[in-house]
């Protein structure tokens, strides 16, 4: 328990640090650091690893993808940003499973429209999951959280957030290999 508290206090603390500086000056920090300090292999492998740990902090990543994009280019840049986004909805999924799913399960049993949806994720998981991915009206991680204490299996929450993602992601890396091929000119 006091291990559990300390490593709370710890992640405000950061949480708290980053939420100091604006996005922009953070991601202008990250991607000139990419772009001067980090071979592209490496660099690919953190902006999957930053996207996978901004996700359950809830932290913007969208500016990140779009500069994968541009330093990457399209496949590159949505191969990293695409692996980092399903990363982090699978940390937010097993969260949820394992340590929110009884609070969440009580919640959906009080309402018949949750109890409807909870059983059609058993039935039709990967597709439910992937057309929620496909909508930016649904947050991110939140719906992370809340499909993991759904009745959706791993898999299908996986592939379907892994498909639904994929137009988007993509459509921000090729924004950001534009901006740069433009700004080149």
């Amino acid at each position: 328990m006091l291990v559990a508290a300390a490593a709370a206090l710890c992640l405000a603390a950061v949480v708290r640090a980053f939420s100091q500086l604006s996005v922009t000056q953070r991601t202008r920090w990250v991607l000139h650091w990419l772009d001067t300090a980090v071979p592209s292999g490496l660099g690919c492998v953190c902006v999957a690893g930053f996207t996978a740990l901004g996700t359950p902090l809830m932290l913007t990543t969208t500016p990140l993808n779009v500069g994968a994009g541009a330093l990457y280019g399209v496949w590159l840049g949505t191969a990293a940003t695409l692996v980092g986004a399903v990363a982090g909805a699978w940390l937010c999924f097993v969260i949820a499973r394992f340590w929110a799913r009884e609070w969440v399960q009580r919640k959906i049993r009080e309402s018949s429209s949750l109890t409807a949806l909870d059983h059609a994720l058993v039935r039709g998981g990967a597709g439910i999951v992937m057309l929620s991915r496909l909508s930016p009206l649904f947050p991110f991680a939140m719906t992370s959280f809340a499909y993991g204490a759904c009745a959706v299996s791993t898999w299908d929450f996986l592939l379907g957030t892994a498909v639904g993602l994929a137009p988007g992601t993509s459509m921000l890396s090729w924004v950001g290999w534009s901006l740069r091929e433009y700004s080149a000119r």
